[in-house]
């Protein structure tokens, strides 16, 4: 058996009204990543795919991109993920060709051209190409010139507002043809690179394919192009209102055991008529112990209020009162 401390804060809580006692249906446990599960939410996947299509539309029509391929009957993929803080991590495949994310949970966005678009990693030496983006660009036609890719590059960052003074956009961080080694030789490829770390309203990497003289990778970290966290993401999560959102499983089972002896102690306390405000809410507890054994199960819960101590067991019953707090 191991004793489990939450502070009296009580981190594992992230929303919802902390002084309520909620049915168990109302306890909804995040998934590890932190998201909230919404595995048959369609409200929730309809608001992703039309946030993000207003996006992916304005970007196509600001890039030159093929509009046709930006509608909801090309959608190839859709992967929604929402956080208790009302943003989410959204990510949508047009047509199989244009990969579009916004994860407003990081303020990032993020465009991918899946058929020119070089599968690299920008370190502080190296790019890793994906082999058949590698051969394709190879072997494509090269219609720029690294000046002329740069041009392309900064109209697109200064299509969506990240521009904060001309000069920023003029003079990346960095700016190169893409090149490829195999064995002994290096293949200038079709496709060039630009990054600014510093001198935009947030940071952006832009690649720019020589085959297609267009945009086939926008990464920026902007806040300016995170997208609005929806006001009743809990309705289109299908949520019942009031729902508390903890961090775990078993701390969602915690919560609603607790819940259930904070009623028992007030019970109690009412009628042994105790000094102290009546009832208790938890806002009014400086510390929560729970015994949890190996199986799982809650052993009993230990509720220390400022004045006194209150200890409970798996059947809720209320089996000794201490004046004083129990754990200092």
């Amino acid at each position: 058996m191991g004793w489990v401390r939450c502070n009296s804060r009580w981190d594992a809580l992230l929303c919802g009204r902390c002084d309520a006692s909620p049915a168990r249906s109302n306890v909804v446990a995040l998934l590890s990543s932190g998201v909230i599960p919404a595995a048959g939410a369609e409200a929730y996947r309809e608001y992703a795919l039309h946030s993000v299509l207003a996006c992916a539309h304005a970007a196509a029509v600001k890039w030159g991109l093929e509009t046709n391929l930006i509608a909801a009957g090309k959608v190839t993929s859709l992967e929604a993920k929402p956080f208790p803080d009302g943003s989410s991590d959204i990510t949508v495949v047009f047509g199989d060709r244009y990969f579009f994310a916004a994860f407003s949970h990081e303020s990032r966005f993020l465009f991918r051209d899946l058929v020119y678009e070089l599968k690299w990693a920008l370190s502080a030496t190296t790019y890793k190409q994906h082999t058949y983006a590698v051969e394709l660009t190879r072997r494509g036609t090269n219609h720029l010139s690294l000046e002329k890719a740069q041009r392309i590059a900064a109209t697109a960052v200064r299509s969506v507002g990240l521009a904060a003074a001309e000069s920023a956009v003029a003079n990346p961080s960095r700016a190169e043809q893409l090149t490829w080694r195999n064995g002994s030789t290096n293949y200038s490829l079709s496709c060039y690179g630009f990054q600014w770390e510093s001198g935009l309203d947030g940071g952006c990497t832009v690649a720019v394919s020589g085959i297609i003289s267009n945009v086939v990778l926008f990464d920026s970290e902007s806040p300016r192009l995170r997208l609005p966290s929806p006001t009743n993401l809990v309705e289109l999560l299908g949520l019942p209102a009031g729902t508390i959102l903890v961090k775990s499983r078993q701390l969602a089972y915690k919560w609603v055991e607790a819940q259930g002896m904070l009623a028992e102690v007030n019970f109690c306390a009412e009628r042994l008529t105790l000094p102290m405000r009546l009832p208790i809410h938890r806002r009014d507890l400086r510390d929560l112990f729970v015994a949890v054994p190996d199986g799982g199960a809650v052993l009993g819960v230990t509720l220390d209020s400022s004045k006194y101590s209150f200890s409970c067991y798996v059947t809720e019953r209320l089996r000794y009162i201490k004046i004083g707090r129990a754990h200092v």
